[in-house]
């Protein structure tokens, strides 16, 4: 049976965490997926292993291995078993194909009836770093790679094609400031009048983007250079991978300590937390200092799940900016999102930026899947 099935997806490429929102056409509303960050090259005859350990019968997104040619890749918690890289050495481009194929098959197996021929037309948004995004080197690469890709991959053993109908690259942010732009203008509020800066704080970088009087970002008044969450990590232990997720998630829900793999030492993370702590938001006070903008009245909007861990450091440092009143948390947009999708606030604030985007996406273009 033939599948007239379209996806339609956006992408947020974290190193903490993959996030996808896509539109399900049975339920006939949005739904979230969520993958580990990693990325492992695998060798072919590792598959009939996997399969034969009943890797293959959890969720998609769980036991997710995409082939390309020849090149086989274990992608989120499999990627993570196989101790694969978040990200944080690579650039996003280095690993975007990739994860962007392990996504669209996860939805599309989710998606697709029993019997269904497994090709399908896509409409996808991605979302890069700043700086990936202005190196239009990289943008036509990926713009060239994707599509191609699309055309013919496997995912989980299934041979599955795309047909690309649509495609949209935003830099970080981007989707944030689509899509709080759209709710001032029903307000009758006029954007191109005022200046809007968006703080992202993520877990390999911060980044500033501004938007002055309607215009895109620049690269004299938007930076990407940020510290990220991972400061922290690097503070804990002198000499230890900043990547592993094993610490991560053990200083994140507040471990007392923490052993490293192979190791008998174990190190006191409780001692050192707040010292992390200290050190990652004088970094991000510093960045913000050097990199907010120097008018004397503009919106500023917060966003990122890292914000929340130096929330009252944050909140205290802008007060002596005098911009108290001008300063958005987005709780109105985290608000919806806790409950449209059973969030935790913190997990609402790292899904901010897809689920803009994603809205935006969803008005640019009416899908036929949605009114049949």
């Amino acid at each position: 049976m033939y599948s007239d099935l379209t996806i339609v997806v956006t992408v947020d490429l974290g190193a903490s965490d993959t996030k996808a929102v896509y539109w399900n056409p049975w339920s006939r509303r949005p739904e979230l997926l969520w993958m580990k960050p990693q990325v492992a090259l695998m060798n072919p005859s590792d598959i009939k292993r996997l399969d034969m350990g009943g890797t293959t019968v959890t969720t998609p997104e769980n036991s997710a291995y995409v082939q390309v040619g020849a090149s086989v890749y274990a992608v989120g918690a499999l990627g993570r078993v196989l101790e694969g890289d978040s990200g944080l050495r690579l650039a996003k481009k280095e690993t975007a194909k990739v994860k962007i194929l392990a996504v669209v098959g996860a939805i599309a197996q989710k998606l697709l009836k029993q019997g269904q021929r497994q090709h399908f037309n896509l409409e996808l948004c991605f979302l890069l770093p700043l700086i990936e995004y202005w190196n239009d080197e990289h943008q036509q690469q990926l713009k060239t790679e994707i599509p191609s890709s699309l055309m013919g991959f496997t995912f989980r053993g299934t041979a599955m094609s795309a047909t690309l109908t649509r495609l949209r690259i935003l830099p970080e942010g981007g989707g944030i400031f689509i899509d709080e732009n759209y709710k001032w203008l029903q307000q009758g509020q006029e954007v191109s009048a005022d200046i809007v800066s968006i703080a992202m704080f993520g877990y390999r970088n911060a980044s500033i983007l501004t938007f002055a009087y309607g215009a895109p970002p620049q690269r004299n008044n938007s930076k990407g250079s940020g510290p990220g969450y991972v400061k922290c990590l690097e503070q804990l232990i002198p000499g230890i991978n900043p990547d592993d997720p094993a610490l991560f998630e053990a200083f994140r829900q507040g471990e007392k300590t923490f052993r490293l793999k192979g190791h008998q030492e174990s190190y006191d993370l409780e001692n050192l937390r707040s010292f992390a702590h200290e050190y990652y938001f004088n970094e991000v006070r510093k960045f913000l200092q050097a990199e907010l903008p120097s008018a004397s009245s503009y919106r500023l909007l917060i966003a990122g799940g890292s914000a929340y861990e130096i929330q009252p450091e944050l909140e205290q440092f802008l007060s002596t900016l005098k911009l108290a009143s001008r300063v958005s948390w987005l709780s109105e947009t985290i608000s919806e999102m806790e409950s449209e999708f059973s969030l935790e606030q913190v997990q609402a604030a790292r899904l901010l930026d897809a689920f803009g985007a994603f809205r935006h996406f969803i008005r640019s273009k009416a899908v036929t899947q949605m009114s049949a």
